[in-house]
């Protein structure tokens, strides 16, 4: 049997087992709450369970039913939805995103990518593509912080972090078809004894539309999770598969983590967790000649002291060993041509420490600050400190203003640091200062969010050209880029069946790259990014929705190409408590959907297979 249809019945019948005593939310019950505008608890900015319209700096959560509503397919599909996230796919059918008008060849835009708040990708090695490929199905939602947040979460957490949250309650299978591709899956929730568990499986197939046009594409792969919890304790156990052939270039990916947590209530002031997490990573990609094979672990405690109801006091302590078994990376893939781009690696290990620190002080019932800041030492590249601090004012119960300074960090990539053959003892971090201030009116159905930011990159790693010599290509800190911008955010629930969003973002950029564009903007990003969607009850058992997706002008080391418009119809029904429908339209005006990369010397503009098509898509509770 193969294995898409052994992971399907695996699914089923995991779910199916422990189907006897479900009492979830109904169905009808959903319908009404894709109707609402819900204001969302969130501890990623944080770790302090806060309304994300009281946190510093600017959130956006997502809705898994809602994503459901609204066609999304994946985690990827779903951030084209965040003001200033433009998604993309490269040429090898990899996803990626480009933040607030800056695009990197890897680590999905240089973000930090959670599932279950747990950190399964190996960003040390240019790597968190298969997260984003997760089925919407099994998203509870995703929680997303916009701009640097390594004060909290360390390296890479450079422009921002992307927390997908899986669904962990009720029992639910489901499947979907559409062109060239279909998913199927289930989840489950129930207690074992005194043991609360919950599982999650849903592999999906591609073909037509995971490549670039006119390709025989081929893509499968899939989400797994296992949690188990009693009382204060936690384990999680996650594997990530991702397989594609492009034009007979072949890429894989396996990541797989095992991570336990325990919580103790020290006293009624005083709490403290302490984590271990477990990671094994391994990649290949012939159409860059790149395979990978390593293991991370990491274990942390955490102390949080709460001396008064309005002071909140947090300390982070780490350790990260980073291994790598090999790792090995060509350019181009063909020995018969010199190489431009040369690293063997063979079982080096890389270890860091850091201290994080928060204070939270509400100063008074209308004003919260909040400081931070962490101090990392990473045995090869040195040390870092980076601080954080911001303000919420909450002028009166609807009117939030907020404004916060942030920085982000990332230390070399194993790719880069070796390039040379060898550790190269001159590079370091590369660091991005940003400077926000954020508006936020909020009612019971409506809300409005606007935002202005302020970004600049130094020490930019970047590849030196031409070779220096007869050796392969070298990276050095030689470079800066900067950004401003601002973003705006509306949505309003009209009445008890119709509601509407929108979102558009600006952004201005100078790269000092070779890819940016003649006048120095970044190449890959768009200017302008919009969407707007509605969602509409005519009948008690039906949602009918509307998406449409605006990606403006695009910069090439030429000048700029045009962009596209994507606009999905989806409607979903409600057969009775237990079955929902779906069915819909992507890219209903049958626009072409082109995606660019950029390459030291050329903007790549690739046609991807994404023209108008049809799916559906059932699930049932059990």
């Amino acid at each position: 049997m193969r294995p898409f249809a052994v992971s399907i019945v695996v699914a089923l019948v995991s779910v199916s087992l422990f189907a006897a005593d479900a009492a979830p939310k109904t169905s009808e019950d959903e319908l009404d709450d894709l109707l609402k505008v819900i204001s969302e608890e969130t501890d990623l900015a944080t770790r302090t369970r806060m309304n994300r319209d009281y946190v510093p700096g600017m959130m956006t959560v997502l809705d898994g039913d809602t994503l459901e509503a609204l066609g999304c397919r994946t985690v990827l599909d779903a951030l084209s939805l965040v003001p200033g996230m433009q998604a993309f796919r490269e040429i090898s059918g990899a996803p990626n995103i480009s933040v607030r008008g800056i695009a990197f060849p890897f680590n999905a835009g240089n973000t930090r990518v959670l599932i279950d708040s747990v950190a399964l990708s190996r960003e040390d090695a240019g790597l968190n593509s298969a997260a984003l490929l997760t089925p919407i199905e099994q998203v509870d939602r995703i929680e997303i912080v916009r701009g640097p947040s390594s004060s909290l979460h360390g390296a890479f957490a450079f422009a921002g972090v992307i927390n997908v949250v899986t669904r962990s309650h009720g029992r639910r299978v489901f499947a979907g078809v559409r062109e060239g591709g279909r998913v199927a899956g289930g989840y489950v929730a129930a207690p074992i004894g005194n043991w609360q568990m919950s599982l999650s499986s849903a592999p999906y197939r591609g073909d037509r539309n995971e490549g670039p046009a006119g390709t025989d594409a081929h893509a499968h792969g899939s989400t797994n999770i296992l949690a188990l919890s009693h009382e204060g304790f936690s384990l999680k156990a996650q594997h990530l598969r991702r397989d594609e052939d492009f034009i007979g270039q072949r890429s894989y990916e396996r990541s797989t983590g095992l991570e336990a947590r325990q919580h103790f209530t020290l006293s009624s002031t005083l709490g403290s967790e302490t984590r271990i997490n477990v990671v094994k990573d391994e990649f290949a990609s012939t159409d860059v000649g790149k395979q990978f094979k390593g293991d991370v672990l990491e274990g942390a405690t955490a102390l949080q002291w709460k001396p008064s109801p309005r002071h909140d006091l947090l300390a982070d302590l780490s350790f990260t060993r980073s291994h790598i078994e090999y790792a090995h990376l060509r350019l181009p893939s063909d020995p018969a041509l010199p190489a431009l781009l040369s690293t063997n690696v063979n079982g080096i290990t890389r270890d860091s420490e850091a201290l994080a620190l928060q204070d939270q002080i509400e100063v008074n019932p209308r004003l919260t600050v909040t400081l931070g800041v962490r101090g990392d030492h990473y045995e090869d590249v040195g040390d870092r400190v980076t601080p954080r601090a911001g303000a919420v004012f909450r002028a009166t119960d609807h009117h939030i203003f907020k404004v916060q300074y942030a920085e982000g960090f990332r230390p070399p990539t194993f790719w880069e640091l070796y390039a040379p053959g060898y550790a190269n003892p001159d590079l370091t971090f590369e660091t991005m200062r940003t400077l926000e201030a954020g508006y936020v009116y909020h009612q019971p159905d409506a809300a409005v969010r606007l935002t202005a930011f302020r970004s600049n990159i130094g020490d930019m790693l970047y590849l030196v050209l031409p070779p220096q010599g007869p050796g392969p290509t070298i990276f050095e800190n030689n470079t800066s880029a900067r950004m401003h911008g601002i973003e705006a955010e509306v949505e309003r629930q009209e009445n008890e069946r119709f509601r509407w969003l929108a979102n558009t973002s600006w952004v201005h950029t100078w790269d000092g790259r070779s890819t940016s564009a003649p006048d120095g903007q970044s190449a890959v990003a768009a200017d302008w990014l919009a969407n707007a969607a509605a969602l509409y009850r005519p009948i008690d058992s039906t949602v009918l929705s509307l998406r449409l997706l605006h990606v403006g002008r695009r910069h090439t080391l030429t000048g700029t190409v045009s962009g596209y418009d994507s606009l999905d119809f989806t409607a979903s029904f409600v057969a009775n408590p237990e079955w929902t429908f779906r069915a819909g339209v992507h890219n209903l005006l049958d626009d072409d959907i082109t995606y660019l990369l950029a390459f030291p010397n050329q903007t790549l503009q690739v046609g991807f297979g994404q023209r108008r098509s049809a799916w559906v898509a059932v699930s049932r509770k059990l």
